[in-house]
This record gives structure tokens, C-alpha cells and sequence, in this order.
């Protein structure tokens, strides 16, 4: 099959949160995710130098990127513990 080399080697099911986990983490989705999606459109577009980056990023680091990441982090780890 020509397209076996492109498919992924492994295929994750969908991961489980805790209630307090979802609830957060549907906030920080949404906070950052709608950043991300505005930032995004003004590189591409020009309206924001790439010079901004570093701020950029700063910027969702200050939003909870980190709390965001130990949550995935923590489904990830009951995931795998499934096996």
C-alpha cells in the first residue's frame, strides 16, 4: 500500500480526565487556543513581526501552559497504565 510509510506506527485511544481535570482544562483550551488562533492570522498576515515571537510564547506560557501540559501529562500517564 502506497500510503503505509505516511500512516502513524501507533494510534492512542481518547484519553480520560478527572471532572476538576476537564473543567480546567476545557478553560485553558479555550483561552489559549483562542489566542493562539488570533496570533496566528497576524504572522501570517503581517500584522505581527516575527520579532513578537518570544513575547508570544511568553505569553502562553503565562496563560497555563504548564498546568495545561501536567493535566495531559497525568491522562497520558493513566493511559499508559492501562496496558
Amino acid at each position: 500500500n502506497a500510503l503505509l510509510p505516511y500512516t502513524p506506527k501507533e494510534v492512542w485511544g481518547s484519553f480520560t480526565y478527572t471532572p476538576q481535570e476537564s473543567k480546567e482544562l476545557s478553560v485553558l483550551q479555550q483561552d489559549i487556543g483562542t489566542y493562539i488562533d488570533e496570533m496566528t492570522a497576524k504572522f501570517v498576515t503581517g500584522q505581527e513581526s516575527f520579532d513578537k515571537w518570544d513575547e508570544y510564547v511568553a505569553t502562553i506560557e503565562k496563560m497555563g501552559l504548564s498546568e495545561y501540559r501536567k493535566i495531559v501529562q497525568a491522562a497520558l500517564d493513566r493511559y499508559n497504565q492501562l496496558d
